[in-house]
């Protein structure tokens, strides 16, 4: 069965439409090795739950039910995912996070807008979350909710914003206790996994910079978070 290497996990799944097809191929790995984690194809399950859902294609249910079950074994595995749009500037990778329909994608697109060549996005809708050599880092995976902008690469965490809109830009860092509520409302919590779920949010939000995001949409709003998560005052 094909392998991927998706987040530090090694993925064993046999994608049978697009998107999942499409967006698996940068995953992909050649050399055979013993696989983390196992995503059993179920087309008679796809098949049904579009049944259920004639909004979606088959597709895009495959979709969904393997990117819930990825997301249930990077937890197991000590990661988590969150509901955000990441977007990558000099090397450091900058969450936005909101319930759907916010502006997440919109604020990240202010950031491309506003930087450049120097930015990227490295997922849109469910970045995966993890410890790389004692760092809290990002990756890519080809989940990335209703877009297909995800890179397979992985970053170090600049910091972590929760966005609302609001008629002025205003940036304020909060303590970890106002961020947990706001960090589990955008994330997948199976009772299963509660006890990694909170001791990987523990430590999180103890050593990345949490904010909060009032924004408008003018593209002021991504030099004044820039500024702010990066820990500048500049105006620039």
């Amino acid at each position: 069965m094909p392998q991927y290497l998706i987040a530090g996990i090694v993925v064993e799944m046999n994608p049978l439409y697009d998107p999942l097809k499409a967006q698996s191929i940068p995953y992909a790995i050649d050399k055979a090795c013993d696989a983390d984690v196992v995503l059993e194809q179920d087309d008679a399950s796809y098949i049904e739950m579009q049944a259920q859902n004639p909004h979606l294609t088959v597709g895009e249910c495959e979709y969904i039910k393997t990117g819930n079950a990825f997301y249930r074994a990077l937890l197991a595995k000590g990661g988590m995912l969150l509901h955000s749009s990441a977007v990558v500037v000099d090397g450091k990778a900058y969450l936005f996070s909101a319930p759907s329909g916010t502006g997440k994608s919109t604020h990240t697109a202010l950031w491309l807008k506003k930087f450049g060549d120097k930015a990227f996005i490295i997922n849109d809708d469910k970045p995966a979350l993890f410890v790389k050599d004692g760092v809290f880092c990002v990756s890519g995976t080809p989940w990335s909710g209703k877009t297909s902008q995800n890179v397979n690469v992985t970053v170090p965490i600049g910091a972590i914003a929760f966005l609302h809109r609001s008629a002025d830009n205003v940036v304020e860092r909060i303590s970890a206790l106002r961020a947990l509520p706001l960090l589990l409302d955008q994330t997948i919590r199976p009772k299963s996994e509660a006890d990694k779920l909170f001791d990987f949010a523990d430590r999180l939000l103890s050593e990345v910079p949490v904010y909060s995001l009032g924004c408008n949409m003018d593209i002021q709003a991504a030099t004044v978070a820039y500024n702010a998560m990066k820990g500048t005052d500049d105006e620039d």
